[in-house]
């Protein structure tokens, strides 16, 4: 599809919104969900719940069955947020808490300032965006602090329509003012500051307030996944007058959202309470939702099942394969389940501006020793799935059969271990070498950099894990300090510019190794402006064959599938499609 010959003079909000949708045909939604009579909720807990032991685990799930969303856009224009839909007979009911089983303790508030889903879980629901994606229907973009949108028919040019009435928590009137403030801030962050999605506006050559209600964004190029880029949860509108005062969020938490801050227990609990201002007339339904800090897996779900708390986190901290097949045996009449796509993934960095990463020999011997189908066993028993960036069925991403074909993903591994070895000894290490590797914390998380060191010793490489908490981590991330780093990441959009430009151009804000290639900056800013999306698709492919073929900046290892559950008495929801949408509950409801 050729956006650009498709419009003339001004794309209203119902034709943004197709072409948003269109760049994200194949992203899947893997849904396994069980229905029957809820049970009724007890009161919810005041302190952070304690749990038995979590039962033994049960065998490892099937393989989980895809189905590819092809979306079926609905025109727009200016719209209401989504409205429930009761199950028939029943009617939305106020009151009550939502109470969710949260993995570990943010390293702090500030969502612009983060790159751990857990912030924005945590404070997510007292936030607003200009757009997002519907909470029910994944794949649609819909308005929140915007009314309406218009976009230029050369897609250079968006407008933004605000709300008028609309007020920060803490009283103080929201403007276009707020709206300018935020998007600065996350593309051009201030001294002192950090910007993890910085590279997703880099396009951005100006932003306008025209009015008190009426903001105009202007692009250097066209960019096709703008709107979904403004759409992800991650682009919070912040107050500019809190943060001139103090600096940052990492505090504190004032939004527009449904729900404001009651308390904060650092390493306990994040209480919100209801937002009795929120511009959506009646909604939310909640009179709260509490995050508990639970740290340990087993804890949290020894926490689900006894039902001290309602919902786990979405992703990869929600639930492993072994407990939701428990849940689907022994509580399906309870415990509604859900396999999501999560568009996360694992992979090795290695910083090219250390020795011996910046010999490209020593990478393509660590991207070749490393076996993909032990680490999805180990790492996600067997749920993960393979493939390179994109993420599988999204725009873009390579054929599962042919990576099968490639080295490093071929099996059996033999001649891979073998080719790995002989490059080492060219590159001047024939017996390998030590090096420290950067790991994070957490049960979720820190079995993978003792995967990845095990398997490097194969081919000789001692790999010490250093495992860090995530402030110390996090630290070291956004610095470079380290040489190799095993983690993950999660994003909202199974969009090239999120998986691509963000990671391997030479100013991508997730350039985690410092790769640099001239030829690959200028196909990464290529497919962005494309806007026909075969097209678009085609030189993704081809970014991605170079960087497997040639470079090696990354290893990467898999993609990640989501599992999480929640009790029956939890109503109006949907598990989101990227762990970072659909985080603001405004219309979830407990059933009494």
């Amino acid at each position: 599809m050729n956006l650009a010959s498709q419009q003339h003079g001004v794309l209203r909000a119902s034709r943004i919104s197709l072409a948003a949708t269109a760049i994200m045909i194949g992203l899947m939604l893997l849904l396994a969900s069980c229905a029957a009579p809820a049970a009724a909720p007890p009161a919810p807990p005041t302190a952070a719940p304690a749990a038995a032991p979590a039962p033994a685990p049960a065998a490892t799930a099937p393989p989980v069955p895809l189905v590819i969303l092809t979306p079926t856009p609905i025109p727009r224009g200016a719209v209401t947020p989504p409205t429930p839909a009761p199950r028939p007979g029943e009617q939305a009911q106020y009151g009550g808490v939502l109470t969710i089983g949260h993995f570990g303790t943010p390293p702090h508030l500030d969502i612009h300032q983060v790159d751990t889903a857990g912030t924005l879980w945590a404070v997510g629901p007292a936030y607003s965006s200009l757009l997002q994606f519907d909470p029910h229907k994944n794949i649609e973009i819909v308005p929140d602090l915007a009314e309406r949108w218009e976009g230029s028919g050369d897609a250079k040019t968006f407008t933004f329509f605000l709300r008028k009435g609309v007020k920060w928590h803490d009283g103080k009137p929201f403007t276009a003012e707020d709206v300018v403030f935020s998007f600065e801030r996350i593309r051009a962050p201030p001294k002192g500051a950090v910007s993890p999605r910085q590279s997703l506006l880099a396009n951005v050559s100006k932003l306008e307030k025209l009015d008190e209600a009426t903001v105009r964004f202007t692009l250097a190029e066209p960019q096709a996944s703008f709107v979904p880029v403004i759409a992800q949860g991650w682009m919070a509108v912040m107050p500019k007058h809190i943060i001139e005062a103090k600096g940052d969020m990492k505090n504190d938490v004032v939004g527009t959202g449904p729900f404001k801050l009651k308390r904060y227990q650092r390493g306990i609990s994040v209480e919100l309470e209801k937002n009795p201002d929120y511009f959506v007339k009646g909604l939310p339904y909640l009179d709260g939702v509490t995050h508990y800090i639970i740290v340990d897996w087993n804890t949290r779900f020894a926490a689900l099942r006894a039902k001290r708390i309602l919902m786990t986190n979405p992703g990869i901290p929600g639930l492993t394969t072994d407990m939701r097949l428990i849940l689907e045996r022994e509580m399906s009449d309870r415990i509604t389940t859900a396999v999501h796509t999560y568009l996360g993934f694992i992979y090795t960095v290695m910083n090219v501006n250390k020795k011996p990463f910046d010999d490209v020999r020593v990478r393509k011997a660590i991207d070749l020793a490393l076996d993909r189908k032990a680490a999805n066993d180990t790492l996600q028993q067997g749920a993960g799935l393979p493939g390179y960036m994109m993420p599988p069925g999204t725009l873009g991403a390579l054929a599962p059969e042919e990576i099968d074909k490639m080295p490093g993903y071929r099996r059996p591994k033999d001649q891979d271990v073998a080719e790995a070895k002989s490059l080492l000894a060219d590159a001047g290490f024939p017996t390998g070498f030590d090096v420290p590797m950067l790991n994070r914390a957490g049960p979720a998380v820190a079995p993978r950099g003792i995967f990845m060191a095990d398997q490097l010793k194969k081919i000789g490489i001692q790999a010490r894990v250093d495992t860090k908490e995530d402030a110390s981590f996090f630290n070291d991330l956004f610095n470079k300090t380290y040489a190799i780093i095993t983690t993950g990441e999660v994003e909202s959009v199974g969009d090239p510019d999120n998986f691509l430009r963000q990671y391997f151009h030479s100013k991508g804000s997730k350039n985690r190794g410092g790769f640099v290639n001239v030829e690959i900056d200028s196909l990464i800013e290529k497919q962005s402006r494309t806007l026909d999306m075969t097209e678009r698709a085609k030189i993704a492919q081809d970014i991605q064959l170079r960087l497997l073929r040639g470079h090696y900046p990354v290893a990467h290892i898999l993609h990640l599938v989501g599992q999480m559950g929640w009790w029956k008495d939890v109503r109006n929801y949907v598990a989101p499609i990227g762990v970072t949408n659909n985080v603001q509950y405004r219309d979830v409801w407990l059933a009494k």
